[in-house]
């Protein structure tokens, strides 16, 4: 059992994280946080038509719920224990929520600016989420999974294992879900709340608990690069935990980035 201790460290880091960041919400000018938030906040446009940012919204909760049903159609639930996608349909939670806010902030424009209700606030803390995730997923599938799974000596498993990756479905999972959420950023006047990175960290870690039983109960890691037993185990672990931070961080930059060319791009950010 001692040989988890890399495991048991990022667990308790990612929980002790989580409890911080939700409880203390730092960095953030209002010790509510999104709870401050209104219901234009999460319904309007930088460009100006809701009714695009609406338009958006449920073309990619439709598109991402086909996705995902299909994929869970040809290969059943076994498929369900990945991060990917978990994630996927996390994705697909944030766009039906947000679409439904869209909707509802279409039908009562005359209270726009009244604090956000349950959906609302829903909407904005999974796109925090996904817009940390979507990186982490994608990144460490082309830049980490792949690499790893496709150097095996056997050529019929590097066969099937390209298989895998290189279809339709895993190019929605693996990048046009950041896509879509590079486009919500556009889109949406939804602001930066840093300390969400709290609900990343969470969810993560819940993950984490669930490949270690998975681990314990059927005898093998979800993912090589969570292999305990490694002598990097530890430098993965560490790694894992840090990228919440730096794509967290990234998405603060585009963000500021898309405050800092609103106006030579006649975007509309300013909350009512």
């Amino acid at each position: 059992m001692l040989e988890f201790w890399p495991v048991y460290f990022v667990e308790a880091a990612g929980f002790g994280q989580a409890a911080w960041l939700l409880s203390k919400r730092p960095w953030n000018p209002s010790r509510q946080g999104a709870k401050d938030a209104t219901n234009e906040a999460v319904s309007a446009s930088s460009t100006g038509s809701p009714r695009l940012l609406l338009a958006f919204r449920a073309f990619v909760a439709v598109w991402s719920l086909v996705v995902g049903g299909r994929q869970l159609l040809a290969k059943g639930p076994i498929v369900l224990k990945f991060y990917t996608v978990w994630n996927w349909w996390l994705m697909t939670a944030f766009f039906w929520l947000a679409a439904a806010a869209s909707i509802q902030g279409q039908m009562k424009k005359s209270v726009s600016s009244s604090t956000a209700n349950r959906v609302g606030r829903a909407a904005i803390i999974l796109y925090h989420m996904n817009s940390t995730t979507v990186w982490i997923v994608d990144v460490l599938c082309w830049a980490l999974l792949v690499p790893m799974l496709t150097s095996d000596p056997d050529q019929q498993l590097v066969a099937f294992w390209k298989s895998q990756f290189y279809n339709f479905t895993s190019y929605n999972m693996h990048a046009a879900n950041a896509v879509f959420m590079l486009l919500e950023l556009a889109l949406n006047r939804i602001p930066f709340y840093p300390y969400m990175l709290g609900y990343v960290g969470l969810w993560s870690t819940i993950y984490g608990l669930w490949s270690i039983t998975h681990y314990f109960i059927f005898g093998r890691w979800l993912y090589p690069f969570l292999d305990a037993a490694k002598p990097w185990a530890a430098f993965c672990y560490l790694g894992i935990f840090l990228v919440h931070w730096i794509f967290t961080g990234i998405h603060l930059g585009l963000h500021r980035l898309k405050m800092r060319l609103a106006p030579a791009l006649n975007l509309q950010l300013k909350i009512d």
